[in-house]
């Protein structure tokens, strides 16, 4: 598990905690502010309204099978000792020094932004009532190959073609040697030469290994720099896709999703349309089970402390993504780029 990777100091779990719930309507904050705000008179005395507010009722409820009632029910008697203990003793404050430890801990920080990022996850589907459940079984791992066979690909007459089918071939017939361990591969091929079938189908034909060996059914999830190439390779990949589904048939969005800033609020699933609202929060949040994007959504999704970014950052667990044209990243960031990248695959075993 995430959790029993995480190198840091874990008894600062409970103090994350806090912070993630704490922040969970707003913006990630440096965490040393936060040891300081018990001290702030007005602070505290919101931190009362809020607590006096709370059902104790629905409180027991929600916590009946992790903490005894009796337990719950203190708190709020003892809650005025226990704000006074903490600032009296300084245990917040006195908890700055162990907090550089998170920033030296990379797999702190993935922990603190991954459960942040399912508590965002979970609390708004929930508010929307919203319960989108994942399609792991409407995505075929020959999809490319009837794709190709439905178009007469298969037996080329031309150089380039058969250069391209040549390259589809040797690349696909490697993902049953493929070492699970190395989670980093790199696809050199020339421009031209099927370089997005290739990807894609590697990328399926993957999938279905992992979940066969694992029993985890990883997203895809598809990274270009411009959205020029977004919606070109957004058409071939749609052209893939209809091959299983007939031309003209609709593909559900919680099969193959394309999200950037000036993306269309339209989502579908199997058996359900969405309102623009409802449709917003799927397609922000990658409910799907392919998802083409840009660098800068997924750049944002990994360096970030916004809410609106750091949302979908769970959604890479375990998930297999494609850098198409990742020479285009300025050079500036290439080093921060491969420190995240390698962390990444490291603790949330991305691919």
């Amino acid at each position: 598990s995430l959790k029993s990777r995480a190198d840091g100091d874990q008894t600062l779990l409970p103090f994350i905690g806090y912070v993630l719930v704490r922040r969970h309507h707003g913006d990630l904050k440096n965490f040393y502010d936060e040891t300081t705000d018990i001290r702030n008179p007005e602070k505290v005395a919101v931190i009362k309204r809020q607590c006096t507010a709370i059902s104790k009722e629905t409180l027991k409820n929600v916590f009946h099978e992790k903490i005894p009632d009796e337990i719950v029910a203190g708190f709020f008697i003892e809650l005025d000792s226990v704000l006074a203990s903490i600032i009296r003793d300084g245990k917040l404050f006195n908890l700055k020094p162990r907090l550089e430890k998170i920033t030296e801990s990379p797999s702190m920080e993935v922990f603190t932004l991954f459960y942040y990022s399912l508590l965002l996850s979970g609390d708004k589907m929930d508010a929307a009532e919203i319960n989108q459940e994942r399609n792991t079984e409407g995505l075929r791992s020959d999809l490319v190959d009837l794709y190709k066979s439905n178009k007469n690909f298969v037996q080329p007459e031309s150089i380039i073609n058969k250069m391209r089918n040549e390259i589809y071939e040797d690349v696909t017939s490697k993902v049953n040697s493929l070492n699970l361990t190395d989670r980093i591969y790199f696809l050199n091929v020339p421009t031209g030469t099927g370089k997005t079938l290739t990807s894609v189908s590697l990328a399926l034909k993957l999938r279905e290994r992992i979940f066969n060996e694992t029993g985890v059914t990883p997203q895809i999830i598809y990274c270009l720099p411009f959205l020029s190439i977004i919606d070109q390779n957004y058409d071939v990949i749609s052209s893939v896709f209809s091959s299983a589904f007939g031309d003209g048939e609709k593909i559900p969005s919680n099969l193959l999703l394309k999200h950037h800033h000036l993306s269309d609020l339209t989502y579908s699933s199997d058996d359900e349309n969405y309102d623009d609202d409802e449709a917003k929060l799927l397609i922000e949040g990658w409910h799907s089970e392919f998802i083409i994007t840009t660098f800068v959504q997924f750049f944002h999704t990994i360096i970030s402390n916004k809410n609106r970014a750091i949302r979908k950052f769970h959604t890479l667990a375990n998930a297999i993504v494609i850098l198409d044209e990742v020479q285009s990243i300025p050079h500036e960031y290439w080093l921060l780029f491969h420190d995240v990248i390698q962390t990444l695959a490291q603790f949330l075993n991305m691919r």
